[in-house]
């Protein structure tokens, strides 16, 4: 005996994954994105009204999975490219953030490909590139504190690798400042502290995560 109705239950599901990953953003003060919403609820009637006219239900399972895959592209693509990244095979990472950039990003999927593909170019040991892809990001309205950190971060190493080391100190105290706490304002802590005993720095400087999807 059913309970639900099968094609109900996907109906629920796909709004429950709206609300369960809005919420996150609000969570990370990431704000509310209207096109993931719509993509969500476009896909989601998509796939409920094929399943009504084949007189089969689609598998919940299966719909989160296309909802994820489909809504989530740029993210879970950043995300890879962080994965490859770490493995030393910078051309790759860099060619699947490209690739998450052209796939019409909402804005913090956007700002997580900037801010992992700086960052990797901190890593492959080229501080400039970094600069010129987060410097501009910093220029964005209604950045959250969280990615306002980790570029600030990122750009410290830069500048530090430059050799401009006021600029370092600067985007150091401003990654404190916009996340008190956070691992970001950790590593800019141990950042001041290792210029103030004259050391250098590291030989990779690499941002620590905030969580999995800002790389640093």
């Amino acid at each position: 005996m059913q309970i639900i109705n099968p094609h109900l239950l996907n109906v629920l599901v796909v709004l429950l994954y709206i609300l369960l990953f809005g919420g996150l953003s609000l969570v990370r003060q990431e704000g509310l994105s209207t096109r993931f919403a719509l993509e969500s609820l476009a896909l989601g009637g998509l796939i409920v009204g094929a399943s009504l006219a084949a007189g089969a239900p689609a598998s919940p399972v299966l719909v989160l999975v296309a909802l994820y895959l489909v809504t989530m592209r740029s993210r879970w693509l950043a995300e890879l490219g962080t994965l490859v990244g770490r493995q030393g095979r910078f051309g790759l990472a860099q060619s699947l953030y490209s690739l998450a950039l052209r796939l019409w990003p909402d804005t913090a999927a956007r700002r997580i490909a900037l801010l992992n593909r700086g960052a990797l170019w901190v890593k492959a040991g080229n501080p400039q590139r970094a600069r010129e892809v987060l410097e501009p990001l910093l220029q964005e309205e209604d950045l959250s504190p969280r990615h306002a950190a980790a570029a600030h971060y990122n750009l410290g190493i830069a500048y530090e690798r430059l050799g401009q080391g006021d600029r370092a100190v600067g985007h150091f105290n401003a990654a404190i400042e916009a996340l008190p706490g956070s691992l970001y304002a950790l590593g800019a802590e141990a950042a001041l502290r290792r210029r103030r005993k004259g050391a250098a720095p590291p030989a990779e400087p690499q941002a620590p995560k905030e969580d999995k999807e800002d790389e640093g």
